[in-house]
Parts: C-alpha cells; sequence; structure tokens
C-alpha cells in the first residue's frame, strides 16, 4: 500500500509492484514425503512444525507465510528475545501499523493521512 503510493510518486508511469511468495511445495517423486525445509513449508506445515516442538509461537500475529518462517527461525536462534518481541506485537497488534505511520508522517506528501 506504502509502496505503490511511493512508486507512483517518483515513478508517475508506475502501474504498481508485485511479489512472489511461495506457499507450498510437493515433492514430484514422492507427493507424501513431508517438505522439511521452512522456506518451502505450507502454512499447515508450519503450523504442524510450531505445534510438534512445543514452540511459543502465536500464528495469528504472524499472518503472512514469511513472517511466520521468520518467526520460527528467530525462535529457534533466541527464544527469550523472540517472547519478548512477540508480546511487542501482540500489544500494538501489528508492527506494519507502526512502521506505516512513521514512514507517513516523514513523508505526508507521499502518504497523506493512512486509515487507522
Amino acid at each position: 500500500k506504502l509502496l505503490d503510493k511511493a512508486l507512483l510518486a517518483k515513478y508517475p508511469e508506475s502501474k504498481g509492484f508485485r511479489t512472489h511468495v511461495i506457499s507450498g511445495v510437493i515433492n514430484i517423486a514422492d507427493p507424501e514425503a513431508p517438505i522439511l525445509v521452512l522456506e518451502f513449508m505450507s502454512r499447515t506445515a508450519l503450523t504442524n512444525y510450531i505445534e510438534q516442538r512445543g514452540y511459543r509461537i502465536e500464528m495469528d500475529l504472524f499472518p503472512e507465510l514469511t513472517d511466520i518462517r521468520g518467526a520460527i527461525r528467530w525462535y529457534e536462534k533466541d527464544e527469550e528475545e523472540f517472547m519478548e518481541h512477540q508480546a511487542k506485537r501482540k500489544q500494538t497488534n501489528s508492527s506494519d501499523a507502526e512502521l506505516n505511520k512513521a514512514l507517513a508522517e516523514l513523508n505526508p506528501e507521499l502518504f497523506g493521512e493512512l486509515e487507522t
């Protein structure tokens, strides 16, 4: 949402911005084989991964697959630091909302007023 506005301000002929996210992968040789790499796991596989390991990650705080994968990696690297981050994210209900607000305040000519 913010990127589109910034691109249009800098490049008036811009039509938009598109990204791609891998949402799932299957093994062609054996479709029943589990995918063991986080980057290729579906939402269901990631949920199972978290539950099977007893990780205290609140999935609804991380709506995008890339967010969930990042949360898992962070949790595995430093559980205590991740839990502090998750608590803060839970308080604000969205770290993106804070970032969007800060960007809009710094660039009012690009973003104007954001919906709350």
